[in-house]
This record gives structure tokens, sequence and C-alpha cells, in this order.
């Protein structure tokens, strides 16, 4: 046997305990005696067979140590292609129009806005593609984007209606999401949303209101926080999730904090999901200056999660136990489709409203054959096992070559575990060997 190329072994003095066994491929997590840990590493380093059998079998079990005729590689890479070339799912991301009541200072579609909105014809087309995947799909997605969608609210009510329909006549999974700036969510609106199956929505918060108005105005210049606050509010009860985004860069670092006290004032504690969103200067949006670099965000990231649970607003860390991915997202996966209000076809939200990053349109027969598109290819065929930087990074598996168009963009697409998975693990990991000693007390 030979051991994983994903374990990470990190220090753990508790008891007896010596070392947290972490392996990023099985997403396996144990605490390891120290007697046992020496074992272990006699076993790597000198090739002195284990002993002990319930600990090799455990070792076996977490994936420490595989087979040495396994090879980890080539499990990723089916993993990546099975489910990226999956027809069982459908997930359409739809920008009912690109018109927007904001003016946001890093907005990457500022150069693709214009007032066209669906019309009947692409609108019977998108419910058209719907029902020709039915027959092989269990499940269909679909996020309300934009531009600003809910600009557009009869076009989505209408739009739902026929996909749950759809959906309910052929026992398929529906789900909807928005994500929206949180102007026009009034309560009203909210509740119709929720009769749509739009169960959770995203707002934007970007810190307290000197921060958050300056940089996400209303067309004109009026401020907008207090009135997406009092929309959260009012709203936070009827969906089954609100996430909080607040866009981060060098100037609104320090003052997130500022925007948790605003909305613990107003009793969003364990009613709100938030986190913190990575400004970058996609299509040129925004001054690269003004950016943290991704690094330095991760660790902002890591301070704040541990603020989140100091205020009442995450229990503990495990939310941010990693996960295994096969693909990293929608743009790399063979079913998932950005449509904008023309018809026209992308893979990443981003590339919205750029013409060369088209990869087709609603016309095309795309369950059949896809027209020729350079952009598509270089999502769909990047392999993160052939990338001589990625095949050889431990976090592989939960990372899968990061985020697929800052890598075609030539920007930082690491994930934050790069810098930071070891203090989230052994603080996990503390956590919970810590909550299993209470329950052994208590029993």
């Amino acid at each position: 046997m030979k051991p994983s190329r994903y374990n990470f072994f990190l220090p753990f003095q508790m008891d007896n305990y010596q070392v947290i066994a972490y392996n990023a491929l099985t997403n396996s997590l144990a605490v390891v005696e120290k007697d046992k840990y020496e074992k272990l590493t006699n076993f790597i380093n000198n090739h002195k067979e284990i002993d002990d059998e319930d600990f090799l079998d455990d070792l076996k079990k977490g994936g420490y140590l595989i087979e040495d005729d396994e090879d980890e590689l080539k499990l990723i890479k089916y993993r990546m292609l099975n489910t990226r070339y999956s027809d069982n799912s459908l997930s359409l991301t739809i920008a009912p129009t690109l018109n927007c009541n904001f003016e946001c200072i890093y907005c990457y579609e500022k150069n693709s806005r214009g007032k066209l909105i669906l019309s009947d014809d692409i609108q019977n087309k998108i419910i058209q593609l719907v029902k020709d995947n039915q027959k092989y799909i269990e499940s269909l997605d679909v996020t309300w984007y934009g531009g600003e969608p809910l600009l557009t609210l009869e076009i989505i009510e209408d739009m739902s209606k026929k996909f749950m329909t759809i959906c309910k006549e052929n026992n398929i999974r529906y789900s909807a999401s928005m994500v929206t700036n949180g102007f026009n969510l009034s309560k009203e609106t909210a509740i119709k949303l929720r009769t749509y199956s739009i169960d959770s929505v995203q707002v934007t918060l970007d810190g307290p209101p000197e921060i958050h108005n300056k940089k996400r105005p209303l067309v004109g210049g009026r401020e907008t926080f207090h009135v997406i606050l009092k929309n959260i509010t009012e709203c936070v009860d009827i969906f089954k999730n609100i996430a909080i985004r607040i866009n981060t860069d060098i100037d609104s670092k320090d003052t997130v904090y500022e925007l948790l006290n605003i909305l613990h004032q107003n009793n969003l504690q364990h009613k709100v999901s938030i986190y913190l969103g990575y400004v970058e200067p996609s299509n040129n949006c925004y001054n690269s200056c003004d950016c943290l670099k991704f690094d330095d965000f991760a660790s902002v990231v890591y301070q704040f999660e541990n603020k989140l649970i100091d205020t009442g607003f995450s229990k503990d860390l495990t939310q941010m136990y990693p996960k295994i991915k096969h693909t990293y997202c929608g743009a790399d996966y063979k079913k998932s489709y950005v449509i904008d209000p023309e018809g026209y076809l992308y893979k990443c939200w981003t590339d919205i409203g750029i013409e060369e990053y088209r990869i087709g349109h609603i016309d095309s027969k795309i369950n059949e054959k896809m027209p020729y598109s350079k952009r598509l290819f270089d999502f769909m065929l990047y392999d993160p096992t052939e990338d001589e930087k990625c095949r050889e990074c431990s976090i592989l598996p939960i990372c899968m070559g990061g985020c697929p168009r800052k890598r075609l963009d030539q920007s930082e697409r690491c994930v934050e575990y790069k810098y930071s998975l070891d203090l989230y693990i052994k603080e996990i990991a503390a956590s919970l060997y810590k909550g299993e000693q209470e329950n052994t007390v208590a029993k």
C-alpha cells in the first residue's frame, strides 16, 4: 500500500491525540493518537508494516492509505467526466433583461446594458428547450439573473408557471433562485416569488451605508442601503434562505464588521446567510489596484467567518468544511447555460452580453449539436488532472482547477482553501472533538 497524495497531517494537542488527519479526495477527517501516528509515519518513511489491523482498516476507509496500483488522478478524472457530461440535470441562468436600476461602480455588465427584454418568441424557445429535455432530466434548476430581474417580474411569473407545469407532469424536481439587488424586493413581491418556487435569493450589501451607497447607488445617484435593509427584514421569513453577499475590496474590508452590527440590530442573526464576495476587475470593470490580493482576501474571509460565530450569525465553522468537487461550476457542466434577453447562450455569468463569448443561440439544437465555439471548448475540454500545476496540488479534489473563467483570464483562480485550509481543518476538528467529549460526559 501507499499513502494518498491528498493527505494532510496537522498538529493536534488534546488528550492522547497528536495529529489531525484530513484527506481531500475522500473528505475524511480524523484525529490520531500519538502511538498510532508513529506507526503511520514509520510505514510512510521506513516502509515498516502497521501491525494494528483496526488502525490499518481505518486508514484504508478514510483513503489515507491506498493500494499500490490505485491512480487517484484517474479517479478524479473519471468523476469529473461522469459529472460534466451527465444528462440528468438541466441548469438555466436566465437574464430576462440586462437593464438595471443600479449603477454599481464595479459592474462587469456596464458595457452590455440595454432596455431589451425577453421576447415572447425567446421565452417560448426556452420553454421548448426544457420540453426537449423533459424525458431525460431528473431536475431543473433555474436562476433568475440580470441586469436586475425584478424589472421584469411578469416574465418571471409567466415562465415560472410553465416550468413548474412541465416538471410536475414529468416528475422532475424543480428549484429556483434569484440574484437581485434587492431594491424592488418588497414583501408583496417576495410572496409572489415564493408562489413560483423561488425559495432563495441573493442580495448584496457592500458594508455600512456610507460604503454601500458609494458603491451601489441607483441610476442617478440616489442611496439604496436603507431600502434594501428594510426589504430584507420584511422578507426574511418568506424565503427559505436570503444570502447576503458583501463584495469586498481594499476600501471595504475593514467595514464589513460594521455591517454585521447593523444586521444584528435588525435581529437577522440565524435568519440570513452571509458571505464575502471577491471584487475583481472582470471585463476591465474595476481598477485592479482597488482589489485585494487573493491570499489577503482568503485571510479576510477566515477572520470574518470566525466573527460570524461570535456575533450569532453562524453556529460554528463546520459550514466551511471543504466539499468535494467533480466540476467547478456550471461553466464546465454540459447542461448548464446562461441565457441573455436576445436568446444568446453563454457558459459563465460574467460572459453575458459579450458577443465574442457567446457559445450559441437558443435557436440552435443545443441538445444535439452545439455550434463551434472556442469559448465553449475552453470551458468544457479543460482537464485539471492534465494541468501541470493542478495535478500536483494536494487540494485538487476540492478545487478542480479553480474558477474556469479566471483561468481563461489568466488571473488568480485558486480557491481560498489554498491559503487557509489548515486553519479551517484545525478549528473544525477541535470543535467536533470538544462536542464529542461533551456528549460522552453527558451520557
